[in-house]
């Protein structure tokens, strides 16, 4: 997996998103998608969805594969890094301030300190330096890149023992 995802992540810097195939997808069909192929680790409850009716005929001109890839990256992030009985939600919205529509994907989880924010991320950080939770650290660098491509944004915002979201 972890050479796998470096591949990836090189194939994406190197190739600057060339290859890939942006087409108009409707974001409620893209969203269900990822929730259908998505394991819920066993013992978790379901991700909450909110996709407002007013969303509902909105389109996205992405990489189908590639944008469901950050989706999934984050929500994977979202259930390892809270534990069996908190929540993990994904909610959309369209923001007015910047004529742009907005996903988040929240979790109760143990959440960043301010200080690690910004190196949320740099490749191989870990919020979990113990080495108990599983991942190599690449997911969410490999997600920034693959927005950056697709012409959208990537925040990242957290209290500690209380969850993050990423927007």
């Amino acid at each position: 997996a972890m050479v796998d995802e470096l591949l990836d992540l090189h194939r994406i810097e190197t190739r600057a998103g060339i290859g890939f195939e942006k087409h108009n997808y409707l974001l409620t069909d893209l969203i269900h998608e990822v929730l259908a192929e998505f394991a819920i680790p066993k013992g978790r409850q379901a991700i909450s969805l909110s996709l407002p009716p007013e969303l509902k005929n909105i389109e996205l001109y992405v990489d189908k594969v590639k944008f469901k890839q950050v989706i999934s990256y984050i929500i994977d992030n979202a259930y390892k890094y809270s534990s069996n009985e908190d929540s993990v939600s994904l909610y959309t919205s369209f923001n007015t301030a910047n004529n742009a529509l907005d996903i988040e994907i929240s979790d109760e989880g143990i959440g960043v300190a301010e200080t690690d924010i910004p190196l949320i991320f740099e490749r191989f950080y870990r919020v979990d330096k113990s080495g108990n939770i599983p991942g190599m650290g690449l997911g969410l660098t490999i997600a920034k890149e693959i927005m950056m491509f697709l012409n959208g944004e990537i925040h990242f915002n957290s209290v500690p023992n209380q969850g993050s979201q990423v927007v």
